[in-house]
């Protein structure tokens, strides 16, 4: 069975004949490609702009660890395999005609092939998505469906989500007394959790009520 990167590397060369004419020097020119978890800033409002391309460092400092192809990494969170190709398309133009970043020389070269931008947006244009629309299904008929599933992450719900009381709720335990007092969390933490002694001259207990209640909430 392919994998991963094995499909995406032929997603490369498919639409290097489909869409870049045959620019990319794939033959000659190393890089690796795969799916992983990406910088956030780089998913930006979109699943589209998904993707990170790592470059080899170029200053004088350059140690042996610098030295590695040219890496694109597409975020496993796209499921649209047409927004996957585009991403796959972006990162290829970016690696194969040497763009050490997004720049507006970048862009330029992105609206070559057809790309739009809104700001630093990139946007598919009609006519591009009928072209990987045709290259995604040049795929699926040699190699068979993009071999991953988009991974979906469950948000919690900040709503569902029980506000932590910040007062805390102290009690004489001498039946005689019955006196109370409320103090910030904040200073029972910053007094080691230990409880003040009592008018009366009994060692004040925290009220357990509150707590309980705090973890049935959650």
């Amino acid at each position: 069975m392919i994998t991963r990167e094995e499909w995406l590397r032929n997603a490369v060369e498919k639409l290097n004949s489909g869409l870049f004419n045959g620019e990319l020097d794939i033959l000659n020119k190393p890089y690796q490609i795969s799916t992983g978890t990406i910088n956030m800033f780089s998913m930006r409002r979109n699943n589209f702009c998904a993707r990170d391309v790592f470059m080899p460092y170029q200053g004088e400092d350059a140690t042996m660890e610098d030295f590695f192809p040219p890496t694109i990494v597409i975020s496993h969170f796209i499921n649209d395999p047409i927004e996957l190709l585009g991403a796959v398309a972006l990162g290829c133009i970016q690696v194969f005609f040497d763009y050490q970043r997004c720049n507006n020389k970048f862009k330029k070269e992105a609206e070559r092939f057809y790309f739009e931008f809104n700001k630093s947006e990139p946007v598919i244009t009609d006519y591009l998505r009928d072209q990987l629309f045709n290259i995604y299904g040049q795929m699926v008929k040699t190699y068979g469906e993009y071999p991953g599933k988009a991974v979906y992450v469950h948000m919690k719900d900040k709503r569902d989500e029980k506000p932590v009381k910040n007062t805390l709720t102290l009690f004489c335990p001498n039946e005689h007394c019955g006196y109370e007092l409320k103090i910030s969390r904040k200073m029972y933490e910053k007094f080691g959790q230990k409880t003040p002694t009592c008018i009366c001259g009994a060692h004040m207990a925290v009220d357990l009520s509150d707590e309980e209640e705090n973890s049935s909430d959650k």
